[in-house]
């Protein structure tokens, strides 16, 4: 039972509070805490691996259960929180914990400080229909382990809402199937107000099949609900970066099926914007130096489509810098030949380095089997430096 009258911080088993300070197990294995005063510090014991907290009026630190998930709201939402990391983190078996954005105006704020990760992992921060939400300045270290399909080393899948940002984050580990190197599958869905701005981030490490460097697969696309939600979003990804072999589909930026749907019930896909990025790395079977395979892809019938806005998948001033390893490989654009007509695929001042082991297929700027009938594929003042096979004949240069 909560203690309305404490004045110092109260630990049990199922309360934590103080003066404007509340922690409560709102179910099994959460943690959640809500506050008035705006900040909110976490640290991690370095010998017991224990979480701890406090706020900007209380210098009492107060621990969080082993292995508890970390809710963070605050009261009345119009009240912005900051999260500050006052410490490196280590999340292992010993303690598995990630955050939940339980409310709006949230920022998590990294102190650069690094996130080291030893187990399978589904993300750092997961935030699903909260507005104004910032991750920055967060580093997540999971070499020698894997992401959980659809994950993301610092957002979890699902990452959605208005106006939100993950600035300044980086990663280094293998991005596993459909994953993402910093936001994970389905972001920026459920909302057609919905956006999220990813700028001045990194990954490194090996994009495994339909995954990205920064978003992972099916951004900006219809997340699989038996209700049918229908609407979704816009990604940004600005001056971003991957380094690590694209295989199977991925892509440097953003992973397979960006701006894609998958019901007959909608009419309305969003859009996927990628500018000042790059990729460092191979390109492998049916991937994109910068967008993976399947943009703007839908499983309606060329017959039946019905969009009553534009929308698609753009890249401005955009570059890769890797081998065409591989059949329909892209140096920006992976196998779109799925993508659907009165949507775009723009490449706008966009650059491709690299020669090409297989000549089938593969191009600078878009692969071979784009279908020019259905799509609007645009390549506009752009190169390609190297053997790159049927570039000219695949992808139009103006």
């Amino acid at each position: 039972m909560v203690r309305k009258k404490t004045r110092n911080i109260v630990s049990s088993k199922n309360n934590i509070i103080a003066p404007e300070i509340q922690a409560r197990n709102v179910s099994k294995g959460t943690t959640n805490i809500t506050t008035t005063t705006g900040n909110i510090y976490i640290m991690q014991n370095p010998t017991t691996e224990l979480f701890l907290f406090r706020t900007s009026s209380n210098n009492n630190w107060t621990l969080i259960a082993r292995n508890e998930i970390i809710g963070i709201k605050n009261v009345g939402d119009n009240t912005p929180v900051i999260v500050f990391f006052e410490t490196d983190f280590y999340i292992n078996s010993n303690n598995n914990t990630y955050f939940v954005c339980n409310g709006s105006n949230i920022t998590i704020e990294g102190n650069n400080r690094t996130v080291y990760v030893s187990l399978f992992f589904g993300g750092l921060v997961s935030n699903i229909g909260q507005n104004n939400i910032t991750l920055q300045n967060i580093i997540v270290s999971g070499i020698n382990n894997s992401l959980t399909k659809l994950g993301g080393w610092i957002a979890r899948m699902q990452f959605s809402g208005i106006n939100c940002k993950i600035i300044n984050c980086g990663s280094n580990g293998d991005i596993t199937e459909d994953a993402g190197g910093i936001v994970g599958a389905y972001a920026s869905s459920g909302n057609i107000l919905n956006s999220l701005e990813v700028r001045n981030c990194y990954s490194t490490g090996i994009m495994k099949k339909n995954s990205g460097g920064i978003f992972g697969a099916y951004a900006s696309s219809q997340f699989p609900s038996t209700t049918f939600n229908l609407s979704v979003g816009k990604c940004i990804a600005i001056n971003c970066f991957s380094i690590g072999r694209i295989d199977n589909g991925s892509g440097g930026i953003f992973g397979s099926n960006a701006s894609s749907y998958s019901t007959l019930f909608t009419n309305i896909i969003g859009s996927c914007i990628a500018i000042d990025c790059i990729s460092i790395g191979n390109i492998g079977l049916n991937s994109g130096g910068i967008f993976g395979a399947n943009c703007n892809n839908s499983h309606f019938s060329a017959t039946t489509d019905n969009f009553t806005i534009d929308s698609g998948c753009r890249a401005f001033r955009c570059g890769s810098n890797g081998n065409l390893m591989d059949r329909f490989a892209g140096g920006i654009f992976g196998n779109s030949h799925y993508s659907n007509r009165n949507t775009s695929l723009l490449a706008s001042y966009c650059y491709s380095l690299g020669t090409s082991t297989y000549s089938e297929g593969s191009g600078g700027i878009f692969s071979k089997p784009i279908d020019f009938m259905r799509t609007n594929a645009i390549a506009q003042y752009c190169f390609s430096i190297g053997d790159i096979g049927l570039v000219v004949a695949y992808s139009l240069i103006i």
